[in-house]
């Protein structure tokens, strides 16, 4: 065990590791591939597969990425993006899905000793 430890010190990573909790607010990013012509991007999610989508952004997303911060730990949600011009609106790009994951519990408190021989 000695050794291992030491192997893994050298190679600067941890053996054992608490856990910690997920203080920050529950987030899914998503990317896609530009598509030609596309001035922006409108991004849709359900909670059903297939729809109906409720459209997430405001204004057309000009980048390849977008983050929803809308979400719900251990909740699934499907989503679909369509590419926007002065023309109008794509079709929808195929469907994903995602369940978002549930939060690490607190650490337990107030560890003690109940008996010792």
């Amino acid at each position: 065990m000695k050794r291992l430890l030491a192997i893994a010190a050298i190679l600067g990573f941890a053996l054992f590791t608490a856990p910690v909790a997920q203080a920050q607010s529950p987030q899914v990013v998503l990317g896609w591939d530009t598509t030609p012509t596309a001035t922006g991007y409108n991004v849709y999610r359900s909670a059903t597969s297939g729809g109906p989508y409720t459209k997430l952004n405001a204004t057309p997303v000009t980048v390849l990425t977008y983050t929803d911060t809308t979400v719900v730990r251990g909740s699934t949600y499907f989503y679909t993006v369509r590419a926007v011009n002065a023309t109008g609106e794509s079709p929808n790009s195929n469907q994903i899905t995602h369940t978002v994951p549930q939060a690490v519990p607190p650490a337990p408190t107030n560890l003690r000793v109940i008996s010792s021989q």
